[in-house]
Order: C-alpha cells, then sequence, then structure tokens
C-alpha cells in the first residue's frame, strides 16, 4: 500500500479516566495526492477529546506536515470509542511512509554537502517570526542519477518551519554521485536551520 499508518497504541492512557481508551471504528486518512507526489512523509501528533458517548469531539494538531495534518484531522474526527464514564483526552501520532527506493545509496549528509552545485535559501514564514520560532528542520532527500532532488522526507521539525523547508530542498541540485562509474540514486540527510536576526 502507498500509506502505512501505525498509531502510538491501540489504546490511548488518559489523565482524566483512570483506564483506557478503546477504539470501536478507526478511519485511515487518505494519503493527498500532492503531499504523495511531493514525497512528503512523517508523523503527526494530534490531541484528542472524546465524549463520554465515544465521539472525537475536539481535535488539535500538534506536529505534523501542514498537508499530512488536514488529512489526518478529517480522518480522525470520524473516529469511534466505546462509551465510559467520563469525557477525555489524550494524544494519538500516525505516521505516513511511503515504499522506499531499494536501489537508494545511503550517504552522509556532509559527505553529500560538498557535491551540492545550487541551494535556495527557504523564505522564513511571517508567522513564524511574529511568534519567535527558529530552530532546525531535519529532512530526508532522495536525489537521482542527474543530482534532482525527486523527494524530501521531515524526519524532525516545526509544522510552521517544515513546508517553506521541504519547498526550498526541492530545488536544490547535486553533482550526480557515481558507484564503479555508473551513476547511482542517493539518499541522505538535510538540515535545514532556521534562525532570527539578533
Amino acid at each position: 500500500m502507498s500509506i502505512r499508518l501505525v498509531a502510538a497504541s491501540a489504546t490511548l492512557a488518559m489523565a482524566a479516566w483512570a483506564g483506557q481508551l478503546e477504539l470501536a471504528k478507526q478511519v485511515r486518512p487518505v494519503y493527498p495526492p500532492e503531499a504523495k507526489q511531493a514525497g512528503i512523509t512523517g508523523k503527526v501528533k494530534m490531541e484528542i477529546h472524546v465524549t463520554a458517548q465515544g465521539k472525537v469531539a475536539d481535535v488539535r494538531a500538534l506536529s505534523g506536515h501542514p498537508l499530512l495534518i488536514a488529512a489526518t484531522e478529517e480522518a480522525v474526527r470520524q473516529w469511534e470509542y466505546k462509551p465510559m464514564a467520563s469525557s477525555a483526552a489524550g494524544e494519538i501520532e500516525l505516521n505516513f511512509a511511503l515504499p522506499a527506493k531499494t536501489e537508494e545509496k545511503v550517504v552522509s549528509g556532509s559527505e553529500q554537502q560538498m557535491r551540492l552545485t545550487h541551494k535556495v535559501a527557504p523564505a522564513y514564514p511571517p508567522d513564524a517570526k511574529i511568534k519567535g520560532i527558529s530552530g532546525l528542520v531535519a529532512l530526508e532527500a532522495s536525489i537521482d542519477k542527474e543530482g534532482k532532488v525527486t523527494r524530501v522526507r521531515v524526519l524532525e521539525g516545526n509544522p510552521l518551519l517544515v513546508e517553506p523547508a521541504v519547498e526550498a530542498v526541492r530545488q536544490w541540485r547535486y553533482d550526480p554521485m557515481a558507484v564503479d562509474g555508473k551513476p547511482v540514486d542517493v539518499v541522505t540527510r538535510v538540515d535545514v536551520n532556521f534562525k532570527l536576526a539578533e
């Protein structure tokens, strides 16, 4: 399948209820076509509030790529739990993954950095600047035999900073890597650091 979803646990321990919530109905998120095409993957963490009747009353994103958050929220709102004594709240985590290319050669970020020929700086999101958000966005990039970035997977980073980091890295170009004289596809880690002006 083109999507693998892994819940943090089959049941969720809740502070508001001295037991565990049991899922009665789980709807799998639809992998957004634009996210799939851009090679966007990663984990989405949500805080959910469940009524005593087992209905999901509220969903709030804690982390994850914006395109994946929307799909996750739409699905999770349709989840149902077995009725309980009172309402509860807790966290869930889903993982979006695309099939890996088995022929890709794994190269360290520092080694691949030396082959970088064209770098595009990410745009600093105005919302992030206003909120004073900075930090590292860690990505995994797949690079084809021509040195073009074909897929970017989010490893970690603030949701507000992730999208511009992915958009920038997708435009990067590298000198092709060769093994035994033949160009090969490469997968590497790319760190994009967002710093606010002093």
